[in-house]
C-alpha cells in the first residue's frame, strides 16, 4: 500500500510528458494532403477523389499559445485548440471539431473525425515554411 501514492504519481508523471511531447511535435503549419471519407461505399472513391482536387491549398496552424487557424475548401477558422490528457485527441473550439490522433511524427499527423456517423480521415504534412 505505501507503493501506491508513488506508483500513481509516475504514472501521472509519464502522463504528463506525452501529453507535452505530443503538444510540441503539433506545433506548427500543416498542409492538408488527403482527406477521405470513410464511410462511403466503393462508388464513393470518386467524391474522395475529387475532395482531395479541392484542398490543394488547404493547411491548419497549431500555434503555442493554443490558437489555430484554417483553410479547408475556401472555408476558413480559426479558434483554440487543447490537446486532450491522454494525448490521444485534438479538440478544436471546446469540442465542436475532436480529432482523434491516428499517427504523428516530426513530418506526418493522420487525424480521423467522427461526427454523427461520418467519419474521415485527414492525412497532413508539416510545411516547410
Amino acid at each position: 500500500m505505501k507503493y501506491l501514492l508513488p506508483l500513481a504519481f509516475l504514472l501521472y508523471l509519464t502522463s504528463c510528458s506525452v501529453t507535452k511531447k505530443t503538444e510540441k511535435a503539433i506545433y506548427g503549419k500543416w498542409e492538408i494532403i488527403s482527406m477521405n471519407n470513410q464511410t462511403l461505399s466503393e462508388s464513393g472513391e470518386a467524391f474522395n477523389k475529387t475532395i482531395n482536387d479541392l484542398i490543394s491549398d488547404s493547411y491548419i496552424v497549431f500555434n503555442e499559445d493554443k490558437s489555430f487557424n484554417f483553410l479547408l475548401l475556401s472555408k476558413t477558422d480559426h479558434g483554440t485548440w487543447t490537446i486532450s490528457e491522454d494525448a490521444k485527441t485534438i479538440i478544436l473550439n471546446e469540442k465542436p471539431y475532436v480529432f482523434e490522433i491516428v499517427e504523428i511524427n516530426e513530418n506526418t499527423l493522420i487525424i480521423n473525425q467522427k461526427k454523427h456517423e461520418i467519419k474521415v480521415l485527414l492525412t497532413l504534412k508539416k510545411s516547410t515554411e
